[in-house]
């Protein structure tokens, strides 16, 4: 008698637990959520995609909710399960079907970071479909104007000047390499504002090489805008201080004193560097003084 009203009791509990999740699915939700951003799980992971996809459907007129949930099942899909394809086409549904009047941004965001790995060919879209490029391309042409608001958001949730969220600083580099893809020839003073800001997070980040290749796209596609000179001597700043190649250094300043030689910002800085390379702290002190 006492293992059948056990057992009666265990199968009541079990009941109230499944009545409980389908009676609260956001309480789920917003646990699995919790769990998932201590630690990954996949069985939590496919748990918590499970419980959006339950959630959009049962609450099909809520577009707000149901846009926030299909983006988060989007970035669940390529940041951990590396399916790109499944990403971009919850993507579309959630601004297609939820997308009216409401925030786009984190899903705009999400999709520049998703052409970002595909334009560098990183491995997690390695099997990206001809109509998920198709798709994700017309989706980020169409909404550029988001990628602003998606910059902001990232900006201050990575900290600054010094970046507390790592995740979220080389997601902005991401996002922002993206952008400047798009309007390199429509709006090239973005374009530059873009990479130098990225080429200066690279260097805080301790990504020197990374840094350099954004330093360098301006100097080699926007040579006559008034902050390629920046980006000249930033080039050299790198390979002395960050990569300690004092031969590239010093041939980037002779570079930028032929090429920019009144420039009033960093005209003196490039002498100046060419005079102490390679010298100790005690021989630039010495020199210092004399």
């Amino acid at each position: 008698m006492d293992k059948i009203i056990l057992a009666s009791i265990i199968t009541a509990m079990a009941f109230f637990a499944t009545a409980c999740q389908k009676s609260n699915p956001s309480q789920q939700i917003e646990r699995l959520e919790k769990a998932l951003s201590t630690a990954f799980n996949a069985a939590q992971a496919d748990s918590l995609l499970i419980f959006y996809a339950g959630a959009v459907k049962d609450n099909p007129e809520d577009h707000a909710l149901n846009l926030v949930r299909l983006v988060k099942s989007a970035d669940l899909q390529f940041t951990h399960k590396h399916d790109a394809n499944a990403a971009v086409k919850l993507i579309d549904n959630a601004l297609s079907q939820h997308g009216q009047g409401q925030n786009l941004a984190p899903g705009i965001e999400l999709s520049a970071y998703i052409w970002n790995a595909y334009t560098r060919k990183d491995a997690t879209t390695g099997n990206l479909s001809p109509e998920s490029i198709v798709s994700i391309n017309e989706i980020l042409n169409k909404n550029l104007n988001w990628l602003d608001s998606s910059l902001i958001r990232l900006d201050r949730r990575m900290g600054s000047p010094v970046v507390t969220d790592r995740a979220a600083a080389e997601r902005f580099l991401a996002v922002a390499e993206s952008y400047a893809g798009f309007i390199q020839e429509s709006n090239p003073d973005k374009f530059v504002d873009l990479l130098l800001k990225a080429g200066g997070l690279a260097k805080t980040l301790d990504q020197p090489n990374k840094a350099l290749q954004f330093y360098q796209t301006v100097v080699d596609t926007q040579s006559k805008h008034a902050k390629a000179p920046t980006a000249l001597f930033m080039t050299g700043f790198v390979y002395e201080n960050d990569l300690n190649d004092l031969v590239k250094a010093k041939a980037v300043y002779e570079k930028f004193l032929r090429e920019y030689p009144n420039d009033p910002d960093f005209a003196d800085d490039a002498k100046m560097a060419l005079k102490m390379l390679g010298k100790t702290p005690e021989e630039i002190i010495k020199a210092a003084g004399n």
